[in-house]
């Protein structure tokens, strides 16, 4: 694989899980007002935010995530998106209690974060995938 085409595979894939995991925490925020029948304070949401982001790319930094990417198989990528949000998920509650903020995410959030950005996760690197082989095909 050419490095011109290395490098547009890293950014996208940075920038499509940074994604799935802002649309990840909002639903499970949403999901957890709902279903605990609070009020949905969606400013405190955006305000809690980078501290997600922060995490993300602390588990970037870390991990090369897109290691063989268009290697893996399906059953490799779910285990291996499964991992990551394992680690994934550690690291955010880790930040949150080291910035003194663990009011500003409950445990019902965190786990609803962590299993629906799996699943996000997932789907779009499947579906990314498949989308740069046709790309790169041509």
């Amino acid at each position: 694989m050419s490095q011109q085409r290395k490098n547009m595979q890293d950014y996208l894939l940075i920038w499509i899980d940074a994604v799935c995991l802002v649309i990840s925490y909002i639903a499970a925020c949403f999901l957890a007002s709902v279903f605990r029948k609070f009020i949905f304070d969606f400013s405190s949401v955006l305000s809690s935010l980078w501290m997600i982001l922060i995490s993300y790319f602390l588990v970037f930094l870390s991990f090369n995530m897109n290691r063989y990417f268009m290697k893996r198989n399906k059953y490799e990528e779910i285990t291996y998106t499964i991992k990551l949000n394992i680690i994934m998920g550690a690291v955010l509650i880790a930040v949150f209690y080291v910035t003194k903020n663990t009011e500003l995410i409950s445990r019902s959030v965190w786990a609803l974060t962590v299993l629906i950005n799996m699943v996000l996760m997932a789907l779009t690197h499947l579906i990314c995938k498949r989308m740069l082989r046709t790309i790169f095909k041509k």
